[in-house]
């Protein structure tokens, strides 16, 4: 075996042990945080159901006041001054209307024993995709290295190349699937016409994979032509399918989350109607 194959196995080994150890790091780290952080919740969820208890069972507003204070203290203390329904806005309104022991009283309490059980539904939910979710992750991370190990394979072994600029810049791609940041941007509008319309989440994330891939697949195609062996793109075939596959993990795991906050709008709309929209 020659030294030039010995050396381009060797460098693409160090690589993928180097990548799989960052992730291996991050995910003992995020699962340390996950079991206390899971604790911390069933905690706060007990607090809230039995929140919800004594709010159900005041008799005026003397009683409910201490309960509203301990209420204010375990939600998002920045949904006081925003129209954010994931930062508890919701909750915060119905807490104002609560204060002013106006004619919607009544309406109000009941809507926030509402609001409490549907934040209590989203939480849980939340929680149990959280857990399950490591699967997804797991599964990502290892389709990502599969894909990371096959470029280097090809790439150093099978057309005998040097490190260089394309190399760095296409095994970066394959691993944005794992590194892309999460998707941001949802709100009550989107989420409540979620079924009138086509899911804007599901086209702007394959536009996404699509122009990942496609870059992707023209460095590499770049690559072969610029090193004369243009006979052997299909090398790359492998490790294109395999990005794919990590972008539609990706795709399953980031959706769930979605459609859980989805659901969440949808059924505050319907927990306000349920108490004749008075509130």
């Amino acid at each position: 075996m020659s030294v030039e194959i010995i050396t381009a196995i060797l460098t693409s080994t160090i690589i993928a042990s180097f990548i799989s150890g960052i992730i291996a790091y991050f995910q003992f780290k995020k699962n340390n945080q996950l079991v206390f952080i899971t604790g911390e919740r069933q905690k706060w969820r007990e607090d809230i159901r039995n929140i919800a208890d004594r709010i159900e069972a005041s008799q005026s507003f003397e009683e409910l006041k201490d309960v509203l204070v301990d209420l204010k203290v375990r939600i998002n203390a920045y949904g006081r001054n925003s129209d954010d329904v994931m930062q508890d806005s919701h909750i915060w309104d119905v807490i104002d209307k609560l204060e002013k022991q106006d004619e919607e009283y009544e309406s109000a309490k009941k809507l926030l024993i509402l609001y409490l059980s549907t934040l209590l539904k989203m939480d849980w939910e939340r929680s149990k995709m959280e857990v399950q979710g490591n699967g997804y992750q797991m599964a990502m991370y290892f389709f990502a290295i599969c894909a990371e190990v096959s470029f280097c394979y090809n790439y150093f072994i099978s057309l005998n190349l040097f490190l260089d600029f394309l190399f760095v810049l296409a095994s970066l791609i394959l691993f944005y699937p794992v590194i892309m940041p999460p998707r941001t941007g949802m709100n009550t509008k989107k989420a409540l016409e979620y079924f009138k319309k086509n899911n804007s989440f599901i086209n702007d994330f394959c536009k996404s994979m699509c122009v990942m891939v496609l870059v992707y697949w023209g460095l590499t195609v770049a690559v072969c032509f610029l090193n004369h062996k243009a006979n052997q793109i299909d090398a790359f075939f492998l490790s294109a399918f395999l990005l794919f596959v990590t972008f539609m993990i990706r795709f399953l795991l980031e959706y769930r989350q979605y459609m859980i906050e989805v659901y969440y709008y949808q059924n505050i709309s319907l927990c306000k109607s349920r108490t004749g929209g008075k509130v």
